[in-house]
């Protein structure tokens, strides 16, 4: 009943209604503010009526968040995908620590 408000629907306790809804990440670029680099991502969620509910209705944002931010996230992903990861990541892996040349390609790919 929480997340009905903002386009989650369940059936039941353990089942979501209808189609899942769709979360797009991309790292459109950088920008170095004080001693950080922050990484711009430009983020869009689907939201999905329940079946035969129809409704669509996407909400777009975008914020700046620290390579430290986003590894946490990785590092999640990573940890509940388990050995699967491999499968799922392998061509597109994680950026580099310390910021090399590329991080914000590797970033923008890895999402």
């Amino acid at each position: 009943a929480y997340l009905e408000g903002v386009g989650f629907h369940a059936r039941s306790a353990g089942e979501w209604a209808g189609e899942a809804s769709v979360l797009r990440v991309r790292v459109s670029d950088h920008s170095k503010v004080g001693k950080h680099m922050l990484y711009r991502l430009r983020c869009e969620l689907t939201l999905r009526g329940p079946s035969g509910a129809g409704g669509v209705r996407d909400v777009p944002w975008e914020c700046n968040v620290r390579l430290k931010h986003l590894r946490r996230v990785h590092d999640a992903v990573r940890l509940d995908l388990g050995p699967a990861y491999r499968g799922h990541f392998s061509e597109m892996p994680f950026a580099h620590r310390m910021r090399p040349v590329g991080t914000t390609a590797r970033l923008d790919a890895w999402c």
